[in-house]
């Protein structure tokens, strides 16, 4: 198994080589389609695998959760920790809590107990309507140090945001905050209160959750054509901008004070589902572009340029995609990545 070095030179921004080396694979029993890194010591050692399958004859949506302990010798041998949960299509670390976005439209929190090797549901919220075949999409917690709340996106269309992981009561719910899937929340990293939302209804909106669901909302555009899908607000970004995907293969970096047109845009094929900011390169992106394979993108300081520098092949529907902060050093421009594809049922370290 070779390690990925050297790929990336830290002085000049360029790639070495053209395509990264796979280190390691596992195919599971059901489909993955999301993965993250533990966010905190101790949990940054391990990885978060959630999975969803449509049981064809019984139409019911089953899910797993799966945690690995990333061990140099072989870190996707076997399943640390593993939980039956219903469909998972998002999921988020606080601590040793994870929050799963579930395909029977609710936020399950799960509870990890390293000594044990177990996890444990804690509590969920409830669904805001008897709509069985309603799908939690998306699930993003405020950064810490804040009040704590959970932010959730709909299939059909709503967002909803409750008090906190211990109190998970509803404190503001918006039920027409798009025409169709509501696909994607995020809190804005640098504004308390603040949330952004992307749906099939090609909307990108922004929202204050002190403010009455009724209210219209803080930041709009009708720029896109098609379904928004993923966004991103991240220290290195800074205060104002967003990265945005979308079904229309292109990912955009926004200011929000400017609605007309994103400031650059990268086109990267495929539709691009998930963007994951480095956390310890403000240069580097990583996108999962369903059809067309993990791509790491480039955005330059001075925000003026955007473009795809790597490509990770996969044959299979590309959807969930993090760094590895433990195994990669800036220094000498090594990266160490996990993702997951959707058919194929494979979970990769690059």
């Amino acid at each position: 198994q070779r390690r990925v070095r050297g790929i990336l030179n830290p002085q000049t921004m360029t790639f070495n080589k053209k395509e990264p080396h796979k280190k390691v694979s596992t195919v599971l029993e059901l489909c993955p389609d999301v993965t993250y890194y533990g966010t905190t010591t101790p949990y940054t050692n391990f990885l978060a695998v959630g999975c969803y399958e449509l049981e064809e004859k019984t139409k019911t949506r089953q899910g797993k959760l799966l945690l690995y302990k990333q061990d140099r010798s072989n870190p996707l041998s076997e399943p640390y920790a593993e939980l039956s949960l219903p469909g998972i299509l998002d999921l988020k670390w606080r601590d040793n809590i994870i929050s799963c976005a579930t395909a029977l439209g609710y936020v399950q929190f799960v509870r990890f107990d390293i000594a044990e090797r177990r996890l444990e549901m804690v509590s969920k919220t409830t669904p805001h309507c008897e709509n069985r075949s309603l799908i939690c999409l998306f699930v993003d917690l405020e950064k810490p140090g804040r009040c704590g709340f959970v932010a959730a996106s709909f299939s059909d269309g709503s967002l909803n945001v409750v008090g906190s992981i211990e109190d998970p009561r509803s404190i503001w719910r918006k039920e027409d905050a798009h025409g169709y899937e509501a696909w994607t929340v995020r809190w804005d990293h640098f504004k308390n209160n603040v949330l952004y939302s992307g749906g099939d209804d090609c909307s990108l909106k922004g929202w204050d959750v002190r403010i009455p669901p009724n209210s219209p909302p803080l930041f709009q555009t009708k720029f896109y054509q098609m379904g928004v899908t993923c966004i991103e607000s991240s220290l290195f970004l800074g205060e104002n901008f967003l990265l945005v995907g979308s079904y229309d293969e292109t990912a955009c970096l926004w200011d929000v004070r400017k609605s007309k047109e994103p400031l650059v845009t990268s086109r990267l094929g495929g539709g691009v589902w998930r963007l994951n900011h480095c956390r310890t390169n403000k240069n580097l992106i990583a996108a999962a572009c369903m059809h067309n394979h993990f791509q790491i993108i480039r955005l330059n300081d001075s925000f003026s340029e955007m473009f795809s520098v790597l490509s990770y092949k996969h044959d299979s529907l590309a959807y969930g995609i993090d760094w590895n902060d433990e195994w990669s050093d800036h220094g000498e421009g090594r990266y160490e990545l996990c993702s997951c594809s959707f058919y194929d049922k494979q979970v990769s370290l690059w």
